[in-house]
Order: C-alpha cells, then sequence, then structure tokens
C-alpha cells in the first residue's frame, strides 16, 4: 500500500501559474535548476538555427499531457512514492487547467537495462483517498489500477513496442493498448522546463483482469485441488528485487506472476510449477500438446521472428494458464531492441533466431522447432497471415498511421533529450528512419518468405533433447 498523496502540495495549480509559465518559456527557455540531467537545449532547424523556443516547451500539445506532482521529491526504483497524476487532453493544457482525470497515485522507476538511460520509465498505481488500488479508465484504455509509463530512449521511431503490440492484436492474441503522452514530472507549484520528461507511451501492464489476461481469478492462498488449476501467469525474464520464481528439471527459472506470491498458498505454487515442469519433459516426446496451447506458441513464435526480437523466448516471455485450460504463450512483452535496431546479432534481416550460429533461442522454443508438426503449423500460420495481417502492405499503413500520431512529439522529445535517434551506421532524420523500418521489415518478411521451408530441415545438430 502506497501513503495517500498530499493534494495541499499541488493547490497552487491555476491559470495565472499557466500563463507565468508560458511567460517563462516564451523569454528564458525555463530554468534547468537543481536537476542533475541538464542536457536539453532549444533545438535547431535544417540550416542549423535555433528555433523559437516555443516548439520545444510545449505548453500546448497535439497529444494528452501527463503531469505527475510529486511535490519535488525523486522518484525511487523502489517502493512507490506517493504523487498526484493530472491527465490533460489535446491542447494548452497548462492554460485550460480541467484535467480529464486527477487521482493519487504511486510511482517507482521501472524496466530492467532502461534504468540506465538518462530518459527512465516508469510504473505507476492509482489509488483511492486511504491509497489502496482504484481501478480507472485512462484516455480511453479500460479501467486498471495499474500502468506503466514507457519512455522509447534507444528506439528513434518510437514505435517497436507498440507496432509489435499491433502486430500481435490483429492476429487474434491480445496484447497491451498504449496510448501516446508528453510527460511532465515535478512540482506543480513550482514547475521548470526540466520537468518536462519528453515523449511517453502509456501502456497496459500484463495484468490478470477482464479485456486483458482473461484468466479465472483465484483465491489468496487456495489449497482445494479442485480449484487450484487456474489461473496462473508466470514469465520467464531477468531476475529483480522481490521475485519469486521455481526451477524446472532443466535448471530455467520461471517467476510466478499471478496471483501474486506472498498471496499464494504453497499448493497453487506447486501445482504451476509441476505443470511447467510436466510440459518441459513432454518436449522430449514430443507430447507437449497435452500441456499447451500450441497455436498460441505458433502465434508468439511468428511475432519474435518477424521482429527479430533480441530478447525474444529468453526474457519478457510470459505465459498464463486458466482453470480448465492448457498452458497460453503470451502475451507478447518488450520490443525495444526488435525490428533490426541497435544490436548487431539481431540486426540483419536474415536468420531464424532459433536456428545457427547466432542461436539467440530458448531450449524449449528450440525444442519446438526441432518437431516437423511444430514447423509444419508455423509455416501454415506464415502463409495465411502473409495475405492480410502480416501483408507488407498492412504494416506499412500501421507504421505510417502511428507516424501520424507520434511525429510532433518525437520531435519535441528528441529536443528535449539531445538525442539524434541514430548511431553512427542509422538513419539520424525521423523520415528516414522509418523509411528504413520498413526496409527492414520488407527485407525479413521476403527472406521468411524464402526461408520458411527450411525449417523442416533437422539442424546438423541433430534433434534436441533437453534432460
Amino acid at each position: 500500500m502506497v501513503p495517500p498523496f498530499d493534494n495541499r502540495r499541488s493547490q497552487s495549480a491555476t491559470v495565472v501559474l499557466g500563463t507565468l509559465l508560458i511567460a517563462l518559456v516564451a523569454c528564458t527557455g525555463l530554468s534547468e535548476t537543481n536537476n542533475a540531467d541538464t542536457d536539453a537545449a532549444p533545438p535547431r532547424d535544417s540550416a542549423g538555427k535555433v528555433e523559437p523556443c516555443e516548439s520545444h516547451a510545449p505548453h500546448a500539445s497535439d497529444l494528452p499531457t501527463l503531469f505527475i506532482d510529486t511535490g519535488g521529491a525523486e522518484i525511487p526504483d523502489e517502493p512507490k512514492v506517493p504523487a498526484l497524476l493530472e491527465v490533460h487532453a489535446p491542447g494548452d493544457w497548462f492554460a485550460a487547467n480541467v484535467p480529464l482525470l486527477t487521482s493519487p497515485i504511486g510511482i517507482e522507476i521501472r524496466g530492467s537495462s532502461s534504468r540506465g538511460h538518462r530518459k527512465l520509465s516508469y510504473g505507476f498505481e492509482l489509488l483511492d483517498a486511504e491509497g489502496q488500488d482504484k481501478p480507472l479508465p485512462v484516455l480511453g484504455l479500460p479501467e486498471a489500477s495499474d500502468w506503466v509509463l514507457y519512455g522509447p530512449f534507444l528506439d528513434p521511431s518510437a514505435m517497436r513496442n507498440v507496432l509489435a503490440y499491433r502486430l500481435s492484436r490483429s492476429i487474434g492474441r491480445w496484447a497491451p493498448r498504449t496510448k501516446y503522452v508528453e510527460l511532465y514530472v515535478g512540482h506543480r507549484s513550482r514547475p521548470q522546463y526540466s520537468d518536462f520528461k519528453g515523449l511517453y507511451v502509456l501502456t497496459e501492464r500484463t495484468d490478470r483482469g477482464p479485456g486483458r489476461i482473461d484468466i479465472f481469478p483465484q483465491q489468496d492462498r487456495e489449497t482445494d485441488p479442485t480449484l487450484i488449476s487456474g489461473g496462473y501467469i508466470v514469465r520467464i525474464d531477468r531476475t529483480r528485487p522481490g521475485d519469486t520464481h521455481f526451477r524446472t528439471d532443466s535448471g530455467q527459472q520461471v517467476t510466478y506472476r499471478y496471483p501474486k506470491p506472498n498471496r499464494m498458498s504453497d499448493a497453487q505454487k506447486d501445482w504451476i510449477a509441476e505443470y511447467v515442469r510436466a510440459f518441459e519433459r513432454s518436449l522430449d516426446s514430443r507430447s507437449y500438446g497435452e500441456f499447451i496451447d500450441v497455436d498460441s506458441f505458433v502465434d508468439f513464435a511468428l511475432i519474435q521472428e518477424l521482429s527479430r526480437n533480441c530478447d525474444a523466448y529468453r526474457v519478457s516471455t510470459y505465459f498464463h494458464k486458466d482453470r480448465g485450460h492448457k498452458l497460453v504463450a503470451g502475451p507478447v512483452w518488450d520490443f525495444n531492441i526488435a525490428f533490426g535496431l541497435r544490436n548487431a546479432r539481431c540486426r540483419s534481416s536474415d536468420g531464424w533466431l532459433t536456428r545457427g550460429s547466432s542461436n539467440l533461442g530458448h531450449p524449449w522454443w528450440n525444442a519446438l522447432f526441432y518437431d516437423p508438426l511444430f514447423v509444419d503449423r508455423f509455416a501454415k500460420r506464415w502463409r495465411e497471415l502473409r495475405r492480410q495481417h502480416l501483408s507488407d502492405r498492412r504494416i506499412s499503413a500501421t507504421i505510417d498511421d502511428l507516424a501520424e500520431t507520434v511525429r510532433q512529439g518525437q520531435q519535441r522529445d528528441v529536443g528535449r533529450w539531445q538525442k539524434p535517434g541514430s548511431s553512427a551506421c542509422e538513419p539520424a532524420t525521423y523520415d528516414r528512419h522509418l523509411a528504413w523500418l520498413k526496409d527492414w521489415i520488407r527485407e525479413r518478411t521476403a527472406w521468411i518468405d524464402r526461408n520458411i521451408d527450411t525449417l523442416r530441415v533437422p539442424p546438423r545438430r541433430g534433434r534436441s533433447r533437453l534432460l
């Protein structure tokens, strides 16, 4: 439970403040004092001239704006600290001063490798006056109490996660829904330009619930053998503080996600752990169909292979199991180093993630791709989806649609963080990167089209065994 936020800290947020702030922006660009990250500077046009400061101090935005008032306190890695959230519609949010939503929240830094970036991502939960979870809809997304504010920093397109989630939903597999927003974090009564954190993606969490992972709710510490076959959410990921996990016979670490481990009985923990172990054992005999929804594993792999996700299978990999049903792969999550970005091992549009010298796969998935029956289903599904949902035209149109939404916010984000959006070998402008991204995806889909039948040929190592 997060202590309730003291609303008295934010009472001076008025129209007068908005007017004063706009004047400060126009004249000075606002102060950067008392903030370690002081590298924001006015953006420059194509001739290298500094543009008017209004262009990079977006008191008016074409995107929804979130202001998180921490009362001046720093947001820690953990635990969550109390704050106040204001959600504003697109437009001049300072002058309007009428938020769509105001709510106490608890907020903390989130992510793994991204915790070392200058631009951080956050997780927050909406709270009631007593500091208890309070599910609410936000910007048209279905109601929930827990949310993610993902700050795309390495991704110059600012859309790799959003694109992958859209593609997953388009093929009938739930993935988190998203909204682009611009974010301020600071003291609402004394805003500075450094409070502007740039472009963020408000993202649903991979939680149980109607409209998210819709599995049966378990009672706390349930022990009845007839009631503990679901629902569960588990994941394969990097270890985080406070995680509770089990290990399979091969040594794979699997983390409990739902129910929360401190609310699970030993019977619940043992039941799902033994089920996953039984699935792993079944891979050698190829009787895995008794334990998993094979089609869900096919679709999960399709999105990973299409995007050539460097994190595929090994981290950010979720599974869920409903009562009376088999283990389902998904939802997909975390594609910030996918679609040819950054990592040299995954940058090429050629190759399978589960084959060859650049094998980045996971033993479970490698074993599945040794099975001709699984490979046949994978190839058949790929060809089916290429006719419509994963056609080059459909993917390109999705990118254009996202770009239309995010273009101005992305430019302000680049100005805020002074990141060109590229390494030495990547395009420096947004339009050039989008063209590069489309070309990479076309090359990737063409390579899969040409090589889909090679999956039927067993690798030279022969059949994979886990145990």
